[in-house]
């Protein structure tokens, strides 16, 4: 999973597998320590592996691209260990993980029998996965920020839909 150049690590040598630890296994996404040094032995004590340390960079470098942004976009560059320091966007970025980590959970992965084999992974034969990418193709906002509301009133409503008759 790394030292390949792939698409899945935006042609970096970082691990390739970062997608699919933190956006469908949920595994946790943080690695910072203040300590020049740690006690331990990585990958355990709870005390971060050196891979999970470079997953982490694959998957903020997938981020990045994802969004047409770098780093401290969310994070604040003096302190990116502290969660009081971060901006707003961090917050919606959470979201936005948990979001993902939905749709491929309790949507697209158990619909993977319903698939037809030409959609299904040409590996493993595998269900698609959404990721930041699907929506986002490089902009900060789904759609370059395109207003869905407009066409689409429906979608601000919490109440059932109005079909027109035909």
């Amino acid at each position: 999973n790394q030292n390949r150049a792939t698409s899945l690590s935006q042609s970096t040598s970082l691990p390739s597998d970062a997608l699919e630890k933190y956006l469908l296994e949920e595994e946790t996404i943080a690695v910072h320590s203040l300590e020049s040094r740690e006690a331990g032995v990585p990958g355990q004590d709870d005390y971060a592996s050196i891979q999970d340390t470079e997953r982490t960079y694959s998957l903020m470098n997938y981020f990045a691209n994802s969004l047409g942004v770098n780093c401290v976009f969310c994070h604040n560059s003096r302190a990116f260990y502290d969660g009081g320091q971060v901006t707003p966007q961090w917050g919606t970025a959470s979201l936005g993980i948990l979001m993902v980590q939905e749709i491929n959970n309790d949507y697209l992965v158990p619909l993977k029998d319903t698939y037809p084999a030409n959609r299904l992974g040409p590996i493993y034969a595998d269900a698609p996965k959404a990721a930041c990418k699907t929506c986002h193709k490089g902009y900060q906002q789904p759609l370059q920020g395109l207003n869905v509301i407009e066409n689409y009133p429906e979608l601000a409503s919490s109440e059932p839909p109005e079909y027109a008759e035909e």
